[in-house]
């Protein structure tokens, strides 16, 4: 699982201007997961 997070991670679009809150709020979501992969 923790593969699959780094490469979503890769593929997520970095941040910028006009779409770091969008990046924010992914990279919580990716974290999240990650956090509930870990305790499954």
């Amino acid at each position: 699982m923790k593969l699959w997070s780094n490469r979503a991670l890769d593929l997520a679009p970095k941040p910028g201007p006009s779409n770091s809150s969008i990046h924010a709020k992914l990279l919580s979501f990716l974290s999240a997961a990650a956090e509930m992969a870990r305790l499954d």
